[in-house]
């Protein structure tokens, strides 16, 4: 049985282990985030303040990201935005809406897109058709495709109302390589202080107590949420995070089926 939580932390699973069985000793569920997309929102950049300055930076970011001519491929969110320019210029676009909106058929083609975009996967599992309708629909739609490895503002978000709905103020937040970790008292920070304290490489976020745990890992668009389900509220993940909670199967490499990889790379 692994202890996550020994000197040495091990607080996201291998690749092919399930994470039922791998966070077991802390947790009995285990849902799986899906880094959301992002949309310009002008009503909610008008309704925070109208002057001169502000339009210009606005018209600037636009132009950025929409100038066709310019940009090989359609932008990810870290390539135009601060953190607090994101918390105030954007709104969320679940995977549910690309799904519903797009001609992707489902979340495991839509993170193989991604997963594309960046160049993370081998050759062989490549899928250029499915990233040129995501790029298609996103330009079409001045949808803003997320960036990997890391906790966007709007998870920050969710993490954050996550916590305070289940009555957790205590938590520990650990960095990629655990050369550093702090303490954060959520009672007396505002929703955007917290977003400025978790940090690019943040990648793990837990409750003082141990009763929820926020894992992430590099090259990924998705994220761990381990609950001890007695104390923390399902209900409450579903509404601040989209994605889908995990059976005795699931792995981190649940964007293929089951022997679809070696099939792919040709391996017996």
């Amino acid at each position: 049985m692994t202890n996550i939580f020994a000197e040495k932390y091990n607080l996201y699973p291998p690749e092919d282990k399930p994470v039922l069985e791998y966070y077991k000793e802390y947790f009995d569920e285990v849902f799986i985030s899906l880094i959301p997309f992002s949309k310009l929102n002008f009503e909610k950049i008008r309704d925070f303040k109208e002057n001169e300055i502000f339009d210009k930076r606005i018209e600037e970011i636009k132009h950025r990201i929409f100038d066709e001519n310019r940009l090989k491929n359609y932008p990810l969110q870290e390539e135009f935005f601060s953190d607090i320019e994101e918390y105030f210029f954007t709104e969320k676009i679940n995977w549910d809406q690309i799904i519903k909106n797009s001609e992707i058929k489902n979340f495991k083609d839509l993170n193989k897109a991604l997963m594309t975009s960046i160049g993370a996967l081998k050759k062989e599992l490549e899928e250029h058709k499915i990233l040129e309708t995501l790029q298609n629909f996103a330009k079409r739609d001045e949808i803003l495709i997320p960036s990997e490895g890391s906790f966007d503002v709007h998870s920050k978000i969710g993490i954050y109302n996550c916590l305070f709905e289940n009555n957790i103020s205590q938590i520990n937040v650990i960095e990629e390589f655990h050369e550093s970790q702090k303490k954060i008292d959520l009672s007396n920070i505002s929703e955007i202080e917290f977003i400025e304290k978790i940090n690019f490489k943040d990648y793990y976020i837990f409750s003082e107590d141990k009763q929820i745990l926020f894992s992430i890992d590099w090259d990924y668009f998705f994220f761990f949420i381990g609950i001890n389900s007695q104390t923390i509220s399902k209900e409450s993940i579903e509404k601040n995070f989209n994605g889908f909670w995990a059976n005795i199967e699931t792995t981190h490499l649940w964007t293929w089926e089951k022997g679809e990889i070696n099939k792919k790379l040709k391996l017996k």
